[in-house]
């Protein structure tokens, strides 16, 4: 009988800052078979949730000949979207 491929698995580990609730480290695996993995690791220094981002840092300025859609259809559902 041959051997079963094992699925690929996503980790994700966060270290939080107890004394500020704020995310310090942040580690991604990517495991695609026992012997093989995609690692990234994050520290941070400066984690703020108290900062005003501007509405500026969000634009969106679409290409020439695009169609604005305010609901797409499902595949395979009737009706429209919500």
């Amino acid at each position: 009988m041959a051997k079963k491929e094992a699925q690929a698995q996503i980790l994700v580990y966060v270290t939080l800052n107890s004394e500020r609730l704020a995310i310090s480290h942040l580690t991604w695996i990517l495991t695609i078979s026992s012997d093989e993995q995609v690692r990234a690791d994050f520290k941070f220094t400066d984690f703020r949730l108290d900062n005003q981002i501007p509405d500026s840092d969000f634009n969106f300025s679409p290409p020439d000949g695009v169609t604005r859609v305010d609901a797409l259809q499902t595949p395979g559902r009737a009706g429209s979207a919500p």
